[in-house]
């Protein structure tokens, strides 16, 4: 009775079931806690009791199929919906299946379904699960022979058998930038499908919290934008996506006005039309037209370039040089704008602006004080700005994406002085409140940085791992510059194939330095020390995955390809390399092939066949179908020199194969390794 109604729990978990419970371990980190536990508990209802009627049981799976999917569409959207919608579609196929072709058909999704599901990952974990999730198809599509380690077994030498071309493909097969669906994106696929609503993250969140935004793990490929170049498109580098601009620092957090977003006001202050903000800047060139699909936010922000030089319907241009809509973007929206990406501001600053450009709570004092000595040392803004720069350049300070923010009310401070390691966010915010205790009016700007670059084509794909933030100061005769200290840190950031990394426009040089001592050299800090430890040391087997087998794209394809460092091309010397590889696998699998021949053999026989190898290279001839006691019989007419020692062991083989009972197996094996005649 039991084993009728519970028959998942009385048998073995099926191929499938795992294969499934990996795709859902992949999608997990990106479900709610009541998204999981309803996918679990579709998968449960394969214990539904048989007695049930079929019809019973299918409405009460639509009915749990349709309030996951609505309870998804109401908390994350479209996105969120169609990812719950087919793993809770996979989990009930399975929960149904019963007969061989329905499992093979749930493996084969659950596999496309893991795909799906760790591809936003990008990390040794992801590698794990795609590695295991081919594993375990292979199992489940082979044959029924033997147990599970049989099949698992099996599964491994087709993967085996397969590594050689997959190496080659994987190195030499043309790559596309991003996933495939980047492409998809390009020819019109709906943003919305992975994108999911709300301002939440670095780029678009009205609040900042310094260190509480990270660009990695899942979410990261959800895209933003995807921006379509009518003329030209810029080196990525120069493509500053402008978002939420910060004034308000109470020490804890980055704020926007306290009213935001009140339109009446950022009407009156801003801009309606493109013509009379270009009148506000003292220059404005490098023209650039493109068009934007804008996947729904929840916010007002557009994200275009800085800075705007044409406007769309319903938006205007606020006082922060933002393109807002008038409207919050629920939907996905196309629109179409024109910036200038070299300008230069011409416009006063009012004296509102000025007090929240430098207002400074408490915190951060030795930021502070060097601020101040910078502002003693150096009367003229443009060279106290010059000179911020360059001890940021200069510091010895190191780029680390999700880099842990020191925290606390001397949180820059530390990172500053003491830690050196941040993002851009991290290193905005502290140049933002070196600036301001120098004098200088600073603002904190968010938005998103550069793209991916679609090859062969002018679109550029933006997505959430893009999101950055840099810093604006106002200087006399210059208006707000921008200073981004990701360029002074970390200028191989962004220099890649659409572009080099651009240095801010009031970039320090070594003709603009005093020569009086840096005032950073006047405050002390801990002195560098040496990483502790030392010798052999284990590879990072994480970092060499991700360089060089999952972030491997087609920009380091071409330099592998091209022999970048190398005497001669580099297709050669991969050929070669791969040419070893196969040979020395191919060897090895022969050697191996080899040894399990002579393994299947039993020990009594291959003693044998070794003492009669050893009779032929002593000369005598052997005819394989001539009895064991004529051989004796021979040696001792014809080789009496060999007789001595090879007639007992003929005899003890005679005894072995003709009466084992009384057989005495160990005298034999070692009688045959004993002899060892000499043929000269």
């Amino acid at each position: 009775m039991t084993r009728s109604i519970l028959p998942w729990f009385a048998a073995p978990p099926s191929w499938s079931g795992l294969l499934l419970a990996l795709a859902l371990a992949g999608h997990a980190p990106a479900l709610p806690t009541w998204a999981l536990a309803g996918l679990i508990l579709a998968c449960m209802s394969r214990i539904l009791p048989p007695a049930w009627p079929a019809l019973a049981v299918a409405g009460a799976r639509l009915v749990l199929l349709v309030i996951l999917t609505g309870a998804a569409w109401f908390h994350g959207g479209v996105g969120l919906a169609i990812r719950v919608g087919l793993l809770a579609v996979l989990s009930l196929k399975w929960a149904e299946s019963r007969v061989d072709g329905e499992h093979r058909l749930v493996v084969a999704a659950s596999l496309l379904a893991l795909a799906l599901g760790i591809l936003a990952w990008q990390d040794l974990l992801g590698f794990i699960w795609v590695t295991v999730g081919l594993v375990l198809a292979l199992a489940a599509f082979h044959a029924r022979v033997g147990g599970a380690g049989a099949r698992l077994g099996n599964a491994l030498k087709r993967l085996a058998l397969a590594a050689p071309l997959a190496v080659v493909l994987f190195i030499f097969f043309p790559r596309i930038p991003g996933p495939l669906w980047d492409v998809g994106y390009t020819l019109g696929l709906p943003l919305t499908v992975f994108a999911e609503k709300g301002q939440t993250g670095l780029g678009m969140s009205t609040t900042l919290k310094p260190g509480g935004s990270s660009l990695h793990g899942p979410g990261s490929e959800r895209p933003v934008l995807v921006a379509e170049f009518k003329n030209y498109v810029p080196a990525t580098a120069l493509l500053y996506w402008r978002g939420p601009v910060f004034y308000d620092y109470d020490g804890q957090a980055w704020h926007l006005d306290a009213d935001f977003p009140n339109r009446a006001r950022m009407l009156k202050e801003g801009w309606r039309r493109s013509t009379s903000f270009k009148d506000s800047l003292a220059e404005a060139r490098q023209l650039t037209d493109y068009s934007v699909r804008l996947s729904p936010h929840g916010g007002l922000w557009l994200f275009g370039l800085d800075v705007p030089a044409g406007l769309t319907t319903e938006s205007y241009i606020s006082r922060d040089w933002q393109v807002m809509s008038i409207t919050p973007m629920r939907e996905e929206s196309t629109y179409r704008l024109k910036s200038w990406l070299r300008y230069r501001d011409a416009q006063p600053l009012d004296a509102d602006l000025r007090r929240r450009a430098l207002a400074l709570p408490a915190g951060n004092p030795r930021l502070k004080a060097l601020g101040a000595e910078l502002s003693h040392a150096y009367e003229e803004p443009r060279t106290t700005f010059a000179t911020a720069l360059a001890l940021l350049n200069r510091g010895g300070y190191r780029y680390a994406e999700d880099a842990p923010f020191p925290g606390g009310p001397e949180g820059y401070d530390r990172l500053w002085f003491e830690h050196k390691t941040g993002n851009a966010e991290q290193y905005a915010g502290a140049l933002t409140v070196l600036l301001r205790a120098a004098g200088i009016p600073a603002r904190l700007v968010t938005g998103f940085r550069g793209g991916k670059l679609m090859a062969l084509t002018d679109f550029v794909v933006v997505k959430r791992q893009h999101a950055h933030a840099w810093v604006e100061a106002w200087l006399p005769g210059q208006g707000w510059s921008r200073a981004d200290p990701s360029d002074l840190v970390a200028p191989e950031r962004f220099a890649g194939e659409a572009g080099k990394a651009v240095q801010p426009k009031a970039a320090p040089r070594p003709s603009q330095a005093p020569a009086a001592a840096a005032p950073s050299e006047q405050i002390a800090r801990p002195a560098a020390t040496a990483p502790a430890g030392g010798g052999l040391k284990l590879p990072d087997l994480e970092d060499w995955l991700g360089q060089w087998v999952i972030h491997l794209d087609g920009g380091r394809q071409a330099r592998w390809i091209s022999g970048a460092g190398l005497k001669g091309p580099g297709w050669l010397w991969l050929l070669a390399a791969l040419a070893l590889a196969v040979a020395g696998v191919s060897g090895a699998g022969w050697a191996w092939s080899r040894w399990q021949e002579r393994r299947a053999v039993p020990a009594d026989e291959r003693a044998w066949r070794g003492f009669a190898r050893r009779l032929r290279e002593a000369g005598v001839v052997l005819d394989p179908a001539e009895c064991p006691s004529r051989l004796a019989a021979r040696l001792e007419a014809d080789r009496p020199d060999l007789a001595p020692l090879a007639v007992p062991v003929i005899h003890l083989w005679t005894r072995l194969r003709y009466a084992p009972a009384g057989a005495d197996t160990a005298a034999f094996r070692a009688a045959a390794r004993r002899f060892k005649p000499n043929p000269f």
